[in-house]
């Protein structure tokens, strides 16, 4: 197996009156380097809008895409699209041979900045390119999506662009979105990247541009799993949230958490929050985990049973008082409940809706208390940054460079995400 899962309950007690409880997988990629990868079918696509003639940041992004295309081998395919207001295929899909390469390196040395900022139709056109080649090899299937901008011409709405995304996605293509600078939707290519199945990068200076390229590339060329879902089978009665940001269905009893894929090295902590009815002391609820993925160079299909024990136990309130919660647990909840705070006050700071940020404070301390993680020191530092943040955005509109590495931070804290602005 190249995927490993194991499984932890922040206490196994419930009360009779019903209980909170928290529950923590960690998945884990594994695999060596000298195993043969699974090639990629990749598409970058450019941002050349007029505004990227500012801080160089077309340059700098035609030196990291250069980077990349090197980086392939004649097992990989790859496509290049630039786009302003018009869409070009700079490179139509192309195995990555020594001859293309140079090619393709020379097409993007010749790009220079237009008008306007025509994202989904570069978005779109360099999926297409990936689209005619799927079926040619088990590729990893994924379009690079850059940009420093707001869309606006071809197709600017929110909700129609993620159901592109979320189709794409069923389609076996996945999106990764780079946002560069301070003007771009994060809301926007955050979606993009979370329907789509792929990650979402703020690159705050030009000059991180290839670190960002670098690392993405190398998380791509060390998938060890695609398509990573979490399978809880619930017993009635019990309502399930999941901390992290991850796609989640939901049907009768049954959830299934959405988590992408993973490479090897890589660490996926998901929490969920499971709120439990009443019910007599002495009973037991079982649950049941089972995750469900596609080795990437095979193909298989592989599914993993959860093994460490899932069962829960109505007892007394008295020994329910008794019950220790490890520091490292306390932790972790504080930390995925400080970043949804985070994100939701975010979100009411750029909708303009102040009066939203106390009621979501309070919220957030209630639920500090009630996972009774406010006697951690660690997490009452955390709650001291989140009411910071609190009072900046109850008060008035955020500075974009404030907001925006806020909002990063929290996204890589629920996705247990590197920043790679440094190599």
């Amino acid at each position: 197996m190249f995927v490993n899962i194991n499984a932890q309950f922040d206490s196994s007690l419930i009360r009779p009156s019903g209980s909170d409880r928290y529950l923590l997988f960690k998945v884990n990629g594994k695999g060596d380097e000298r195993v043969v990868r699974a090639p990629l079918n990749m598409s970058l696509i450019i941002d050349r809008s007029g505004s990227m003639s500012s801080e160089n940041k077309l340059e700098l992004v035609k030196k990291a895409a250069a980077f990349v295309i090197e980086r392939l081998t004649e097992q990989d395919r790859f496509s290049v699209v630039a786009y302003d207001d018009e869409v070009r295929v700079i490179t139509k899909s192309v195995k990555a041979t020594a001859k293309n390469r140079a090619e393709a390196k020379n097409a993007i040395a010749s790009l220079h900045t237009g008008g306007s900022t025509n994202l989904s139709g570069g978005w779109l056109s360099g999926c297409h390119e990936i689209s005619e080649f799927q079926s040619e090899s088990r590729y990893i299937d994924c379009a690079w999506l850059l940009t420093d901008g707001l869309a606006n011409v071809g197709i600017v709405d929110q909700e129609e662009l993620t159901k592109h995304a979320r189709e794409l996605k069923q389609r076996g293509i996945s999106t990764t979105t780079f946002g560069v600078g301070l003007d771009f939707n994060e809301d926007l290519l955050r979606a993009l990247a979370e329907k789509g199945g792929g990650n979402f990068y703020f690159i705050d200076s030009s000059k991180q541009i290839q670190n960002y390229f670098e690392g993405e590339l190398g998380e791509r060329l060390r998938t060890v799993g695609r398509n990573l879902a979490l399978q809880l089978d619930l017993p009635a009665g019990i309502t399930l949230d999941c901390l992290n940001d991850y796609e989640v269905t939901k049907s009768h009893n049954r959830a299934i958490l959405h988590l992408g894929d993973v490479y090897a090295g890589e660490e996926k902590l998901v929490m969920v929050k499971l709120t439990l009815p009443k019910d007599k002391i002495g009973t037991q609820l079982q649950l049941n985990a089972l995750l469900m993925y596609t080795e990437a160079v095979s193909g298989a299909g592989r599914e993993i049973r959860v093994s460490d024990s899932l069962a829960l136990n109505y007892t007394s309130d008295e020994e329910c008082n008794r019950q220790v919660i490890s520091a490292e647990f306390k932790e972790l909840i504080g930390k995925m409940l400080g970043a949804r705070a985070k994100q939701e006050v975010l979100k009411a700071n750029r909708e303009g809706n102040y009066t939203a940020v106390a009621p979501i404070m309070a919220s957030f301390n209630q639920a500090l208390v009630g996972a009774g993680v406010a006697d951690s020191a660690t997490v009452m530092a955390e709650l001291d940054e989140v009411e910071k943040l609190g009072e900046q955005a109850a008060a008035a509109p955020m500075a974009p460079a404030a907001a925006k590495a806020a909002f990063y931070d929290s996204h890589n804290q629920q996705r247990s995400r590197k920043d790679y602005k440094q190599k």
